[in-house]
């Protein structure tokens, strides 16, 4: 089912955060949600979330040196509003991006998406959606629906996470099922997640946004813990 999904090998590829409720560095600026940007090695840039306030995502990309109009992707990770809010804000400044939704999304949603954006693809299953990092596809609890990154070079991996309201079990599995790599960390909100034995081996654990138990994290994984905030950059 999965064979296809293979990665090429020797990607090169950072993450930075772009949006958060806390700011690392001066000039930054902080606010309830989150948003992170994939650079790949070709130098490709994708966008994962797009945070609450359009303007204040925008002043972000721009002071960290992005340009919002060289993004050629964004992937929205659920329809809450502090990871949808800043999209419209975005398409006005770059329409010419293609934008990954989970398939659940409501058809008023994602029409009003369309009409703004090049293009609306749909993902309810594992899709590649740009050189070195792959959608693992939707995950539902309840009647919400979330998708999840993956981001990876030489056979290690990086889940991106936007709150990861279904949890870690299942997006844990289906990467296993994947067997594309070696997951080594996780950025991103873990909201109310409590399992945290499952964070036991990881190099890189940067739980962000919504994440309701870091310090009991940072307790548990010193060694893997990295404070999250706008401005954080994790390389691979």
């Amino acid at each position: 089912m999965f064979s296809r999904l293979r990665f090429p090998s020797g990607d090169a590829l950072q993450v930075t955060v772009v949006y958060d409720n806390v700011a690392l560095h001066p000039g930054l600026k902080a606010s309830w949600g989150f948003s992170a940007l994939i650079k790949g090695e070709d130098g490709s840039l994708s966008l994962f979330d797009t945070g609450w306030d359009g303007s204040l995502l925008l002043h972000n990309l721009k002071a960290l040196g992005f340009n919002p109009s060289e993004i050629g992707v964004v992937a929205i990770s659920h329809s809450h509003w502090d990871h949808l809010g800043g999209l419209s804000a975005f398409l006005a400044v770059n329409p010419n991006v293609k934008v990954y939704v989970p398939s659940s999304f409501s058809e008023n949603l994602k029409g009003a998406i369309a009409s703004k954006a090049e293009r609306v693809v749909e993902v309810s299953k594992p899709t590649r959606i740009a050189k070195g990092l792959l959608s693992l596809g939707e995950f539902r609890v309840g009647g919400l629906a979330e998708q999840y990154l993956l981001a990876e070079k030489d056979g290690e991996l990086l889940l991106l996470s936007g709150c990861a309201h279904p949890g870690l079990e299942e997006p844990f599995r289906r990467l296993r099922e994947l067997g594309v790599g070696r997951l080594i960390g996780v950025v991103g909100g873990l909201h109310g997640f409590r399992n945290l034995h499952l964070l036991e081996g990881l190099k890189i654990i940067a739980p962000c946004h919504c994440t309701q138990y870091k310090e009991e994290i940072a307790r548990l994984y010193p060694e893997a813990f990295k404070p999250c905030g706008v401005g954080l950059t994790l390389k691979l």
